[in-house]
């Protein structure tokens, strides 16, 4: 085998690694039914009987031959959202003075403008039919504790009534975090990977969400 087809073969064996369990079998599924140079598709018993990453690598190159494998992997890599790794796939394949406008960074920052896009506005159940508004404006600021609290602790600050549910509601805005600073590195430098928003319902947590990918499409999220 020629050094580029080996190369063309390692490189689409590490960007199939580099997928989850279940995007594996949605990368598989794709094949399937992909419209690709107007060519017939894999077969379903063949795509089955590939069960590991080394044997659909096989099967997409003894299909398509390596280039044609590729450029197959990077199609259905784009339709189930990991642009990120078709980006990569691309940059090695071709390498990045053949692909202008498809590295890395140039799909985060349009991922970004797609986030950006899809959040910054909300229907409002107040407003005439088909009328949105900006989340900026309606987001509502939460006070965010970042420790997890026992049932104790929730009743007794439920059941606080007057002066002393003043002073839980001070003691929490003091300790509470923003969400600009959702993930910061903690003491041991480690960036939160998975953030969880526990909380009543009706209290905000879907909005919160929503405006922490808003935050973070422009940016203004410190350590991502």
């Amino acid at each position: 085998m020629m050094t580029r087809e080996r190369n063309l073969r390692d490189s689409l064996l590490n960007t199939l690694e580099s997928l989850l369990a279940d995007e594996f079998d949605r990368f598989k599924h794709r094949l399937s039914y992909i419209d690709y140079d107007g060519r017939e598709n894999i077969p379903r018993c063949q795509l089955e009987e590939a069960n590991t990453r080394f044997k659909l690598v096989d099967l997409l190159c003894t299909f398509y031959c390596e280039d044609g494998a590729v450029n197959v992997a990077i199609c259905v890599l784009t339709q189930i959202n990991r642009r990120d790794a078709a980006a990569k796939l691309t940059e090695k394949a071709l390498g990045p003075s053949q692909t202008p406008g498809t590295s890395a960074e140039d799909y985060r920052v349009k991922y970004r403008k797609h986030i950006q896009k899809k959040y910054r506005l909300i229907k409002d159940r107040n407003a005439r039919l088909g009328d949105n508004v900006n989340l900026n404006s309606r987001y509502t600021k939460l006070i965010i504790v970042n420790k997890y609290r026992h049932e104790k602790e929730r009743e007794h600050e439920i059941m606080a009534v007057g002066w002393r549910h003043a002073e839980i509601m001070s003691e929490q805005a003091h300790s509470s975090i923003t969400i600009d600073t959702l993930f910061k590195p903690d003491e041991d430098g480690q960036t939160p990977q998975i953030v969880v928003l526990l909380g009543a319902a009706g209290i905000g947590k879907t909005m919160t969400a929503r405006k922490i990918m808003l935050d973070w499409a422009a940016g203004r999220l410190s350590g991502v």
